[in-house]
């Protein structure tokens, strides 16, 4: 179960214009409507291997970047590809429009890197392009040439942070050692028992600021999320400048985008890793500092103990389960996708060569939205299994410039000396204006886009003129040299800081404004400058790696046509410089996405059915048939009916449910009743008086059943998860094998849901599908009902194994349970009611 196994588990203008000259050599410029527009996905991908009929089954916690060379390309943890491979150290695939990869070798060909113990697991990568080159950041599980732990005893566990960096995407990557060191767990110090409790230093996400520092975010369930300042460098951090982010036994894989006037977190919770029952799923917070605290819509936050954070993207039923650790991209209209893993329950594992199963965790991707202020998958429909619009990789204006021959006859030369740069001779080149005169230059594309647009560029210093104002950029809506809007970077005289300056200029009157860049802001490395036009509105954004990670951001309002006379909106697209050379690459312009603004709806609830009901007056209602499961009895005083009138009150107990063979007098005290037949929705008003404030009493909880058996069964309960209150949706079956070794009955699985709250209403909604088929999807209520959070959902009856079949004959139970030390003390669990409905 998740609270067990958390235990184990635990262990990112204006220009003056001169003569015109038409471009001599051949390019391509794609219509919009061709290239991916109108194209489809489905998942689960599996990018193709050359030379081989297998494919990438397992690429799991994928980073994913938009590399200069026109190109996408996503990262992944260290696992075999398929069965019977052998472990691939960060294995790296490479795409051009985000459906078909392909694999392209591994980041570390060779094996684990320097800085890792040849054994360690190398997981949870992070690719970002800084200074220049690509840096992958990696999690390690044990560090190399440590033989003793940090309080000398034998053992490993000490988790770190490297870094690694290539001037190719495709690796190979060159080790450059560790980030964030081994730390011991701030909650556990050493002692008895406890000589190497680390705490998880893994999964790192780096963020960008606008004042020039970056960050690395990093952390799990052992230790908690943190984050640190890296140096200017990228290789190090600072550790005086750690703060902590979310509260340790909640979350990890942390990814963070700013949009707005909001920082985004994306974190996962529960295991990762329990093939078929694995419940891992996808949490978002915001905040408006990068530093936090990240809150959910109810304004709790990620270091409260009833912990907060929005379901971004969670299993719905269909066979894929699992889905989480995720990263985010953006394609050419603006749209973001959540990138993640997934596992099949009807497939869930590979054997490795030597034949250890490895859980077979695939790349999936999604639509992200973003709705009533919070990113959701799909409008909460969660991962899909269906043909998806793809993601459009090509619009109006589209050229990577990866030739060797001129800049191509889509565009249009107006002053300067533009002529393809490709110093490698490898056909993966820019645009270079080369001359630094005091006249402008621009590149302007023959297409144009669409009155609501998003166009884009990656553009960098080569030279400075010697006059001024020395400026390079991006141009949109081009009309002529009268009307246009700009948006270019205009260094200081060393080629360092500067600023952003946008113009809108129409009818000849240009509107300027300037935002300061870093001073450390280095104009000789690659950026992406992108220009959102809705409307009126108009969004310049400033980004190191084109992963939402703004440097700098400006907000502008076009001029209505009835006060300037025109109206800049359809138009040409391309770049420009003055007083310097300077290069550019991968232009795009497409039609700008339209945003989706409706959630899909909850279940409907249906209407009561009385018979199946109990308000708890008194007495049991006999009608509803009320006994407790295998006969087992409660202890003297433990429940009552007229301790709290109109409530059924249990206490908590040191007995458990869940777990290796239990004997009975050991197994909990379930109070069930008849289920309606077919499909039903049950509520159940929980009052669970468990304190909050961090105390730990492992694992006590309460909550309601649909259950068959002591092997079979999901429930819903508020639990004490260590430190932290949280909600747990759990589902358990006869083992999968058949049995193990040591033999085990029953296996189980838990995903998890937003926080409780002390009086929480706990819904559970029982579908029936094709084959008899099963699907129960959680809620969970905390403002007495007015408004219902959806979670995860588990079944029965969609896999092979005959131990998961559906539940025959179901019954609805409640209980209290739990506590794992018998000097805990224990909590009342009141129940309000019971209440069912049929569609």
């Amino acid at each position: 179960m998740f609270h067990r196994l958390l235990i184990i588990v635990m262990l990112a203008t204006t220009f003056g214009v001169g003569g015109a000259s038409r471009a001599s050599a051949a390019a391509t410029a794609i219509p919009e409507g061709q290239g991916t527009t109108g194209a489809t996905f489905r998942n689960e991908i599996l990018p193709t291997i050359p030379g081989s009929a297998q494919r990438v089954e397992s690429f799991a916690d994928p980073s994913i970047i938009k590399a200069k060379d026109g190109f996408y390309y996503a990262y992944a943890t260290k696992d075999p590809r398929f069965d019977g491979d052998t472990f691939h150290v960060i294995p790296i695939i490479r795409s051009n429009d985000l459906v078909n990869w392909t694999y392209v070798g591994d980041a570390f060909p060779n094996g684990n890197p320097p800085s890792a113990d040849p054994s360690a697991g190398i997981f949870a990568p992070d690719i970002r392009y800084i200074n220049d080159q690509y840096y992958l950041y990696y999690s390690i599980t044990n560090v190399a040439g440590t033989t003793t732990n940090t309080f000398g005893t034998p053992g490993g566990d000490d988790s770190a942070i490297g870094v690694a960096t290539s001037s190719n995407p495709a690796g190979p990557f060159t080790d450059r050692g560790i980030v964030v060191e081994p730390t011991t767990n701030p909650c556990c110090p050493p002692g008895p028992g406890n000589p190497s409790f680390f705490r998880a230093t893994i999964d790192p996400a780096i963020l960008p600021l606008p004042d020039g520092r970056r960050l690395i975010y990093y952390g799990s369930y052992n230790g908690g999320l943190d984050v640190r300042e890296l140096t200017s460098d990228g290789l190090r951090t600072v550790p005086g400048t750690q703060r902590r982010i979310a509260i340790d036994n909640r979350y990890e894989g942390p990814f963070v985008v700013k949009r707005g006037q909001y920082y985004y977190m994306f974190v996962s919770a529960t295991d990762c890793c329990n093939f078929e029952l694995t419940g891992y799923l996808v949490f978002a917070g915001r905040s408006t500092s990068p530093f936090g605290p990240f809150q959910d819509r109810e304004g709790k936050s990620f270091l409260d103990t009833r912990t907060g954070g929005e379901i971004a993207l969670v299993q719905n039923g269909n066979q894929f389960v699992g889905v989480g650790h995720n990263a985010v991209i953006t394609d050419d209209t603006g749209q973001d996708y959540i990138v993640y893993h997934g596992i099949d329950q009807r497939n869930p594992e590979i054997i490795e060569r030597s034949g250890i199963p490895i859980n077979r965790r695939s790349l999936m991707m999604d639509r992200l939205d973003y709705i009533n202020g919070f990113p959701v998958a799909r409008a909460g429909a969660g991962p899909s299994n269906t043909a998806q619009p793809a993601p459009v990789t090509r619009g109006v204006v589209d050229d990577e410039f990866n030739r060797t021959t001129g800049v191509g006859a889509s565009f249009t030369q107006i002053g300067g000396k533009w002529t393809i740069f490709d110093p490698a001779g490898t056909n993966r080149g820019a645009v270079r204006q080369n001359w630094a005169g005091t006249k402008s230059a621009l590149l302007i594309s023959d297409g144009s886009t669409t009155v609501n647009y998003r166009a884009e560029g990656d553009l960098r210093l080569n030279r400075l003129g010697t006059a001024t104002p020395r400026r390079y950029g991006l141009i949109t809506s081009y009309i002529d040299k009268n009307n246009f809007i700009a948006a270019y970077l205009q260094p200081n005289a060393d080629g360092m800081g500067g600023s952003l300056v946008t113009n809108i200029r129409t009818n000849g009157i240009n509107s300027f404004k300037t935002t300061a860049l870093p001073a450390n802001f280095k104009h000789r490395d690659f950026h992406n400058i992108s220009v959102t036009k809705r409307g009126h509105q108009v969004r310049f954004e400033l980004t190191e790696s084109r992963l939402e990670d703004p440097i700098e951001i400006q907000e502008r309002q076009l001029p209505l046509p009835t006060q300037q006379g025109v109206a800049l909106g359809a138009g040409r697209v391309g770049f420009a410089t003055q007083n310097v050379s300077a290069d550019f690459d991968n232009i795009s312009a497409a039609r700008l996405f339209t945003p989706v603004t409706r959630l899909v709806p909850n279940d409907a609830r249906g209407t009561r059915e009385e018979r199946y009901s109990d308000e708890f007056n008194g007495n049991l209602d006999p009608e509803n048939g009320w006994s407790y499961a295998q006969g087992r009895q409660p202890d003297p005083g433990q429940t009552s009916l007229t301790q709290r009138p109109g409530y059924y009150r249990q206490r908590t107990d040191a007995r458990e449910i869940t777990g290796d063979n239990p004997p009975p007098e050991d197994r909990t005290r379930i109070l069930i009743q008849n289920a309606p037949a077919g499909d039903f929705t049950v509520d159940v008003k929980l009052d669970f008086q468990l304190p909050d404030d961090g105390s730990i009493f492992n694992f006590q909880q309460a909550g309601l059943f649909i259950y068959e058996n002591d092997d079979k069964y999901v429930r819903l309960d508020h639990v004490a998860i260590f430190n932290t209150r949280q909600i747990e949706f759990g589902k358990e079956k006869p083992d999968r094998n058949g049995g193990d070794n040591p033999p085990r009955e029953r296996q189980f699985g838990g995903t998890v849901l937003q926080e409780p709250a002390q009086v929480t209403i706990l819904r559970i909604v029982a579908r029936s599908g094709a084959g008899g088929a099963q699907t129960y999807r959680a809620y969970r209520s905390i403002d007495n009902g007015r408004t219902f959070e959806r979670g995860g959902t588990w079944t029965f009856g969609k896999t092979n194994n005959p131990g998961d079949g559906p539940m025959y004959n179901r019954k609805i139970g409640i209980t209290a349970f739990g506590a794992q030390d018998p000097g805990q003390p224990r909590f009342n669990a009141d129940f309000d009611y019971v209440r069912v409905y049929r569609p």
